[in-house]
């Protein structure tokens, strides 16, 4: 598995007040490149994430799903990279959880056991769970 994520990265946006040159967090200018560096894949897994909601954008949802199904126009075509054959990738996208306005509470024996738990413990940081 090859991660490439990077915070700040759009579907196809240019961010004017990015600090980075060039393609900028335009993932739509990144990915056919950072997927030739890495051939053959298997599977690419594109995680949308909240950047395409930025004001600076004024995007609305169709747009943001045109940005993303552009990426995986991109990926669909890629026919082998440069100078190979190797068949295209398949795609899975992952789209954030949708959030209700106003998240039922948990049930308070839930959040004093939790509290509890945490007091017990002495936990000030939690690093992994198993």
């Amino acid at each position: 598995m090859i991660e490439e994520g990077l915070d700040g990265r759009t579907t196809d946006a240019l961010d004017p007040g990015s600090p980075i040159s060039g393609a900028q967090l335009d993932g739509s200018a990144y990915l056919p490149a950072c997927l030739a560096s890495h051939l053959p894949v298997d599977l690419v897994i594109i995680m949308l994430g909240t950047n395409d909601l930025k004001p600076v954008f004024n995007r609305t949802p169709l747009r943001i799903a045109i940005g993303a199904a552009h990426l995986i126009d991109l990926v669909n075509t890629l026919n082998g990279g440069v100078g190979t054959n190797y068949k295209n990738p398949k795609v899975l996208l992952i789209c954030p959880a949708r959030f209700a306005r106003n998240p039922p509470r948990r049930p308070t024996r839930q959040r004093e056991r939790a509290a509890g738990l945490s007091t017990m413990h002495n936990l000030g940081r939690v690093s992994s769970i198993t």
